[in-house]
């Protein structure tokens, strides 16, 4: 069984080559350095193979982590950092999310005669393109908050050894206008 996982995983990097070539242009120097990289690499793994795992801490931890995070009704608590300083803090309702998430596929794949080409499709809002790097999430109260920078999420109360550097005032009157 070994055996046949180190052939996977040959194929598998084979095929990584193979697709991180220069746009289709190979020289006879990528060509060598290719054919060392598989053999080397086969040499390695009848050397010393992968370990076949019967349980996955990895697997059991994304899972839990899942559990935990997927309930609207979870409260956690966020610092946003910035420069090594706490910007802000939250109580947050729900989980954090990143704005690149998507509800619908990217892309769909086009068939040109024997090519598979990959188009962009629209997002439900009927636009293009990326949300750029940033996570967003909600207060109890159902404020968005969109932040671009580090960040600790805990769903544990933290105690800050330095204050927030963001203080943000609201005026409720003028909010309310």
């Amino acid at each position: 069984m070994s055996l046949r996982c180190g052939l996977v995983a040959l194929t598998f990097l084979a095929l990584l080559l193979m697709v991180a070539g220069c746009d289709g242009y190979e020289n006879h120097a990528t060509h060598a350095e290719k054919e060392y990289t598989n053999e080397n690499q086969s040499r390695l793994i009848a050397a010393v193979p992968p370990p076949i795992l019967t349980d996955s801490l990895e697997r059991r931890n994304l899972v839990r982590r899942y559990q935990v995070m997927n309930n609207p009704s979870k409260v956690s608590w966020i610092a946003l950092v910035s420069y090594g300083k706490v910007m802000a803090t939250y109580t947050i309702k729900g989980k954090v999310s990143s704005v690149s998430s998507q509800l619908t596929c990217p892309q769909q794949v086009v068939y040109m005669g024997s090519n598979a080409v990959p188009i962009d499709m629209a997002e439900p809002d009927g636009s293009y393109g990326t949300n750029g790097e940033a996570i967003f999430f909600f207060t109890p109260e159902g404020a968005y908050k969109e932040w671009r920078g580090e960040y600790l999420v805990s769903d544990q109360p933290f105690v800050l050894q330095t204050p927030p550097q963001i203080v943000a005032a609201v005026n409720l009157e003028k909010a309310g206008k």
